[in-house]
């Protein structure tokens, strides 16, 4: 995702209000052997500022992403990553599971 449209969903949550109280979780993947640790971290900081409920069990950083991911569809093939993406989606869904129960 481009700085440009990642300041626009940033833009849009905010102005809309659509994430206060609601669990939220940020993944991040970079080349690096960090993962985007930093750009996570800011971006946890701004969903909490703007009322965002942060499960941390659910963020993650993907660490040296390239050998990860097929170029040609864009998806995930490392098994342990692909089995990491969904246990922190299954956080996530856990997290939100309150707010769909009638």
């Amino acid at each position: 995702m481009s700085p440009g449209v990642l300041k626009n969903a940033l833009d849009w949550l905010i102005s809309s209000g659509e994430c206060v109280g609601k669990p939220v979780a940020v993944i991040t993947a970079s080349p690096s052997p960090t993962g985007g640790d930093h750009a996570n971290a800011q971006l946890r900081e701004v969903l909490r500022m703007v009322s965002g409920e942060v499960v941390t069990a659910a963020c993650r950083e993907i660490p040296a992403v390239g050998p990860k991911v097929d170029p040609a569809t864009e998806r995930v093939t490392d098994e342990a990553t692909h089995a990491d993406l969904g246990t922190a989606m299954a956080q996530l869904a856990a997290a939100a599971a309150p707010l769909t129960t009638p």
